[in-house]
C-alpha cells in the first residue's frame, strides 16, 4: 500500500469523531486532503489509532509515527522511559485514554499521559500479536502461550479460569454482544458475554496450524 493512499484513509480517520455527529453525507460531498512521502508521510504502515486529543497514530515497520493533521512525527519515549525499537505491528486505543502499542518483537507498550510503560515475558506477558478491549473496559492480550488479562497494573493468565485450551493465539477481538472471538492454531473458539467456559462453535481453519501472521 502506498503512502498516499495510506494517509488518505489516516485523514479521513482524523474526521471520524465529527462525522459521527453529523448527518451522513455522500463521499463526493466531503473535502479530502492527501499526504505523500514529499510531505512526510511514512510508507509500510501497519496500523492506525486515533486517541482522544484528536492525534492520529500510525504503526509502521520502522516504529511509532504521530500525526496532528499537520506533520508526521515519530515518536520517542520520555527519559526513563523505554519503548522497544522495530516495528508496531498493531495498536489499540481504551476507554481510559491510553494507547497500546503491539511491537513486532512481542512487546507492548502503554502509552498514557505522555509516559510509556512496556510489558514482556518477565511480566506475566508473553509474545503479543494483538489486543481486544470489552465495552465493559476488558483488556485481553492474544499471545504465543494463550489469553492474558490486564488489571491493576499487571498481566494475568486467564486460560485456567476460562478453561482455555488453545496456546498460540493468533487473533482476539469482541462482537457487538461482548462475546469474545479468538482464533486458535486451528479453528476460532468463542466464549459467550457473562460465560466461564469457551464453546467451539465447529469453525475449523482451512490453512491449518503453521500459517503466519
Amino acid at each position: 500500500m502506498s503512502s498516499l493512499t495510506v494517509i488518505h484513509l489516516g485523514a479521513l480517520m482524523l474526521a471520524q469523531a465529527q462525522a459521527d455527529s453529523m448527518k451522513p453525507r455522500p463521499i463526493a460531498q466531503m473535502v479530502h486532503t492527501t499526504w505523500t512521502a514529499k510531505d512526510g508521510a511514512p510508507s509500510e504502515v501497519l496500523a492506525f489509532a486515533q486517541t482522544r486529543e484528536g492525534y492520529l497514530w500510525i504503526g509502521t515497520r520502522s516504529g511509532l509515527i504521530r500525526f496532528d493533521g499537520v506533520r508526521f512525527v515519530p515518536f520517542a519515549a520520555p527519559t526513563g522511559d523505554t519503548l522497544p525499537t522495530g516495528g508496531v505491528l498493531s495498536l489499540r486505543t481504551t476507554h481510559d485514554g491510553s494507547l497500546w502499542v503491539v511491537s513486532t518483537s512481542g512487546w507492548v507498550s502503554r502509552v498514557r499521559d505522555g509516559r510509556v510503560t512496556s510489558f514482556g515475558e518477565k511480566d506475566g506477558l508473553p509474545a503479543t500479536v494483538q489486543l481486544a478491549e470489552s465495552h465493559r473496559g476488558t483488556l485481553l492480550a492474544a499471545t504465543a502461550k494463550g489469553i492474558r488479562r490486564f488489571a491493576g497494573g499487571t498481566w494475568s493468565d486467564v486460560d485456567p479460569e476460562w478453561q482455555y485450551t488453545g496456546g498460540n493465539t493468533k487473533a482476539i477481538w469482541f462482537d457487538r454482544e461482548d462475546a469474545l472471538w479468538v482464533e486458535a492454531p486451528d479453528r476460532f473458539l468463542y466464549l459467550p458475554a457473562g460465560a466461564n467456559r469457551f464453546v467451539d462453535p465447529g469453525m475449523k481453519l482451512l490453512y491449518g496450524s503453521d500459517r503466519g501472521m
